[in-house]
């Protein structure tokens, strides 16, 4: 393992009869582009999958710059399995790759997207803002119905895709291209962390005919003192191992850094009156 390369684990516990808990192992670099990082949001945002997950089941989910790929691993463990699409910028597809292996998910090359071996995975190139080329949302919608036979997306997730405000309308513009005109009733799910209270997507929301909603993290039970440690990964619980050689610590981030996370709802604008 590189020097600046780690990896955690994130416990998942059921509440329900007849379900296993879960974990998940995610491998960052650290030092590094921001997409090898495993962000606060990302937690948050696993979280309200887990506690959905029923809402998830045998739907179709695509993960919009996905880096680690947190929300996406949680849903490879439900059953019956989601349709999902685990996507990100060209550099950045290795470490999704990279992580969906670690949790014993390995995908082939096809025709430029990454397959797993039941098909219903996909990892792949998704340029925001791009409607057209290779890499862009028309074709990626087009795939998805001939591959999965008319199927459409339910649902976008996206952690921490409010980053920069040069990219806030290439995603948008992205996430309603896929609204209208792919699946009018399809949300999309971000969890974001709050850098400057100056900082609106609401103009950008209206030009594209968008709307959204604060989803209370109390209303998925977050407990964000689960995750509040040394970030660099000192944990009193290192008894988990992926091999002979390797404990693995629980992810743990700063106090502080998970409070300023919210939760959004986009989904398409209701006309009035």
């Amino acid at each position: 393992m590189k020097s600046n390369q780690r990896i955690g684990r994130i416990d998942y516990s059921s509440d329900q009869e007849n379900e296993s808990d879960i974990t998940i192992y995610v491998e960052e670099l650290m030092d590094s582009a921001y997409g090898y990082y495993i962000w606060p949001s990302s937690l948050v945002l696993s979280r309200y999958v887990w506690y959905h997950r029923n809402s998830f089941k045998n739907k179709s989910v695509l993960e919009v710059g996905a880096g680690t790929s947190l929300p996406s691993l949680v849903l490879t463990k439900l059953e019956p399995h989601p349709y999902l699409i685990v996507t990100d910028i060209p550099s950045i597809i290795p470490v999704a790759r990279s992580c969906l292996k670690l949790n014993g998910i390995s995908t082939t090359e096809k025709n430029g997207t990454f397959v797993s071996s039941t098909s219903n995975l996909w990892v792949r190139a998704l340029e925001w803002g791009d409607i057209e080329s290779i890499n862009g949302v028309d074709r990626l919608v087009n795939d998805i119905c001939i591959e999965w036979h008319g199927r459409k997306l339910d649902y976008i997730l996206g952690s921490d895709t409010f980053y920069d405000p040069a990219d806030f309308e290439k995603l948008l513009m992205t996430v309603a291209y896929v609204i209208h005109r792919h699946n009018s009733k399809c949300k999309f799910v971000s969890a974001y962390q709050e850098r400057s209270s100056k900082r609106s997507i609401q103009f950008l929301l209206d030009k594209w005919s968008l709307q959204c909603r604060l989803i209370s993290r109390d209303s998925f039970e977050f407990d964000e003192w689960q995750f509040v440690g040394d970030e660099n990964g000192d944990d009193d619980h290192r008894d988990d191992r992926i091999d002979d050689d390797v404990t693995i610590p629980h992810v743990k981030v700063n106090s502080g850094t998970l409070t300023s996370v919210f939760v959004l709802e986009i989904s398409a604008k209701v006309p009035t009156g």
